[in-house]
Parts: C-alpha cells; sequence; structure tokens
C-alpha cells in the first residue's frame, strides 16, 4: 500500500496526493504506515477533506480531531473553546451551566 492508498480510505484523491506533497515540502515525507496512523487521525474528524485542508493551510505534519474542532468545529469562532460534552447535553436541555467565580 502507498501513502496515497492509505490516505485515500478517508480522503479523496485530490486532498490525499496534496497530504503526500505538504509532508515532502516539510522534508518530512510519509511511509505508507505513517500515512495509515494519519489516516486514522483525520477519520476522526467530522470532515477529513476539511481538516487535511487546515493541516496544510496552517504547515502543521499531522492534526488531531481537537486541532480541528478548535479551529472550524461545533459553529464555534476561531480559536474559540469547543463546548464539552456536558455542555452539549445540557444545551439540549435548554440548560445553562452555572460558571463559578
Amino acid at each position: 500500500m502507498t501513502p496515497c492508498e492509505a490516505l485515500e480510505t478517508v480522503l479523496d484523491d485530490i486532498h490525499s496526493r496534496a497530504i503526500v506533497d505538504h509532508r515532502k515540502a516539510l522534508k518530512k515525507p510519509l511511509t505508507a504506515y505513517a500515512a495509515t496512523l494519519l489516516a486514522k487521525r483525520l477519520a476522526e474528524c467530522a470532515d477529513p477533506n476539511a481538516a487535511a485542508d487546515l493541516m496544510i493551510e496552517m504547515g502543521w505534519q499531522s492534526i488531531t480531531r481537537e486541532w480541528f474542532e478548535k479551529r472550524n468545529g461545533n459553529g464555534n469562532h476561531a480559536g474559540a473553546r469547543a463546548p464539552s460534552p456536558s455542555e452539549d447535553l445540557m444545551r439540549s436541555f435548554g440548560l445553562r451551566a452555572r460558571t463559578e467565580h
């Protein structure tokens, strides 16, 4: 399996090639195994192709779901903290979390 083939398990062919090219430009080329590990991280993101774009745009050699959500997830502004699962649950019941001062 090639790095592109491993990435294409979660990305389209344009994004998989872009990731391979990006990693070569960083002088950190992907092995097939490393691409498989990266594909697992990308698969954890709500939109793996958008996560790949963010990774390239930011010059990162990898990405995590948390980094993707911090930048793009849950409708937050860039840099805003994503709500915790308990905050999401409270919001679904129309409740607001108490803040401690």
